[in-house]
């Protein structure tokens, strides 16, 4: 039953990180100079790109916790109730965990593309005709 604890508070983590950075970066964007935040080399180039980046990846972490979390619960009561011995439920948690991780860094692909479309490659912001 400790190892089912350990379990339901590692796999918790991942959702509840995609819902306080999703709030934060929607509602506080986090300078160029600060300790954390998006971080790619066009979203860099100017406060507004990095402004737009963390906004964007911030309302994307927001949903994505909202999605993940219910199923991250309802994966861990399913668990608790067939009572499966440790290793089966290691793996499906660490599973799951692996798979809310891969959902994390696929997220910079969107992030990317829209700043792609909404600025140059110097970081200023398109026109409408380009």
């Amino acid at each position: 039953m400790v190892f089912w604890f350990f379990l339901f508070f590692c796999s918790l983590l991942i959702p509840a990180t995609f819902l306080g950075t999703g709030w934060y970066f929607t509602r506080h964007t986090p300078g160029r100079g600060s300790a954390f935040g998006y971080r790619t080399p066009l979203s860099s180039k100017s406060d507004l790109a990095n402004a737009f980046a963390c906004q964007y990846i911030g309302r994307l972490w927001w949903i994505i916790g909202l999605v993940s979390l219910p199923v991250t619960l309802i994966t861990l009561i399913v668990l608790l109730v067939l009572q499966l011995d440790e290793d089966t439920t290691g793996w499906i948690g660490g599973g799951l965990i692996i798979l809310e991780c891969i959902v994390m860094l696929i997220t910079i692909l969107p992030t990317e593309l829209a700043l792609h479309r909404n600025f140059n490659k110097d970081g200023t912001p398109r026109g409408p005709e380009e």
